[in-house]
């Protein structure tokens, strides 16, 4: 049974991806740590924060890949709850996520922290965007 500090290399039941895991175990429950692992479209991705015993992330975490990077809560291996998406360009938005779908508003800010535009989502389809200007934000 794994306990303490370790690595595992296994491949994912459904897909057979390769995943590689450095984490802390306890009773042979991964913890807290990392993963990583080469997607469907061939690219890397990987997450830092906790697991539970099925080896889902759950808790809070960051998952970053070569395109975007997601910081925030998560259950089941999905963003849910609050959590930041940043871009490639240095902008980023936070709100809320429920089973790795954006809902409710949704902020928008430059890469130097201002805020620039409000987004309202819901079941992850964008139903009003607002640009925020000096005087109304």
């Amino acid at each position: 049974m794994r306990d303490g500090y370790g690595m595992l290399y296994c491949t994912g039941k459904l897909t057979g991806n390769p995943y590689l895991y450095e984490c802390e175990w306890v009773k042979g429950t991964p913890t807290k740590g990392s993963r990583v692992w080469i997607n469907k479209d061939n690219k890397w991705e990987n997450f830092e924060g906790q697991f539970d015993e099925e080896y889902l992330a759950t808790g809070t975490g960051r998952a970053y890949r070569q395109d975007a990077a997601y910081e925030g809560e998560w259950k089941d291996n999905n963003p849910h709850g609050y959590g930041r998406i940043t871009f490639p360009n240095g902008q980023y938005q936070e709100g809320q996520h429920l089973n790795a779908k954006l809902v409710g508003v949704h902020k928008l800010f430059n890469k130097e922290g201002k805020l620039i535009k409000l987004k309202t989502y819901e079941d992850d389809k964008k139903i009003k965007e607002e640009w925020v200007n000096e005087k109304t934000g």
